[in-house]
């Protein structure tokens, strides 16, 4: 299982919010993610990916909103 984090756009409602989902692989992830916002969002990390922007100040850091896990 793998931590998919996915931000919003800047002009967005959850723009200062990343979307975490726990999910065998980002497809998964991706179509689950569809289905909570639609086309309404903006990237997808891996949580290695995400983590690494946020030390290196190319993405701040963002509210978590509630985990969603896919078996």
């Amino acid at each position: 299982m793998e931590k998919y984090y996915f931000t919003f756009g800047c002009h967005h409602e959850l723009s200062d919010r990343v979307q975490p989902i726990l999910a065998p692989n980002l497809k998964l992830a991706m179509i689950k993610m569809f289905e909570l916002h639609g086309r309404n969002w903006a990237i997808d990390y891996t949580r290695e990916e995400y983590y690494t922007r946020v030390l290196e100040g190319t993405l701040p850091r963002k509210k978590e909103l509630e985990l969603v896990v896919i078996d």
